[in-house]
């Protein structure tokens, strides 16, 4: 039986930000990425995607031309053989850690059930350098995140370092990971970026390995 959401539930899948699973789903079926990104994304890397026009009618003329002109990259990307993506990456969030300091062998009594209980709650024992001694490490965490990739024979095209300049990027990674945050802090356009930054025309900036997006509804 057909039952369409209503009342504070509608109202709130309508207003939510788009996820980056639903971004992946639609790259991945088809959807082309300069086309996903102009429809779903507020914001990239500082980069400005219209995000006054989403309420009332705003005073100022909304940005958007370096946005448009970012997907137009990816957009010319796409038709040099599919050269950019977006897609799912293993990869680790979280090191490992060490969760005590080693103890004498002689002194550690474990049972079976104590090995499957520790790995279940995400521990392991490793051996000290000497095999005498046995060390509680909390277990580094893998999870599969969405990431940017460009194609290996893409690397060196004028399209890639111009993106990757725009979003200040460190060039040649073999990925760089997408990251979600709808604070809304991130407004300030390319023209504006070295004064954000307090620093003088010509100044290097910190390039990053990670691409930091808002998305709208």
């Amino acid at each position: 039986m057909y039952s369409p959401e209503q009342g504070k539930e509608f109202n709130q899948r309508k207003l939510s930000p788009v996820s980056l699973e639903t971004l992946d789903l639609l790259a991945s079926k088809g959807w082309a990425i300069d086309r996903v990104l102009r429809l779903t994304v507020r914001n990239l890397n500082d980069i400005d995607n219209a995000t006054s026009a989403g309420g009332p009618t705003p005073k100022k003329k909304p940005e958007f031309e370096e946005f448009l002109y970012l997907t137009q990259l990816f957009r010319q990307l796409l038709l040099d053989q599919h050269s950019v993506e977006v897609g799912m990456e293993d990869r680790v969030t979280k090191e490992a850690s060490k969760a005590s300091e080693g103890i004498s062998l002689a002194h550690l009594s474990l049972d079976g059930d104590d090995m499957v209980s520790a790995a279940q709650q995400g521990y392991e024992l490793r051996m000290s350098g000497d095999h005498q001694a046995a060390e509680l490490w909390k277990r580094s965490v893998t999870t599969s995140v969405p990431v940017l990739r460009f194609a290996g024979t893409a690397e060196t095209s004028p399209e890639v370092a111009e993106i990757c300049q725009i979003l200040e990027l460190q060039p040649n990674l073999p990925s760089y990971r997408f990251r979600i945050d709808n604070a809304g802090q991130l407004k300030t356009p390319h023209s504006r970026r070295l004064a954000r930054h307090g620093l003088e025309p010509g100044t290097p900036i910190a390039l990053k390995d990670e691409v930091t997006m808002s998305t709208r509804s």
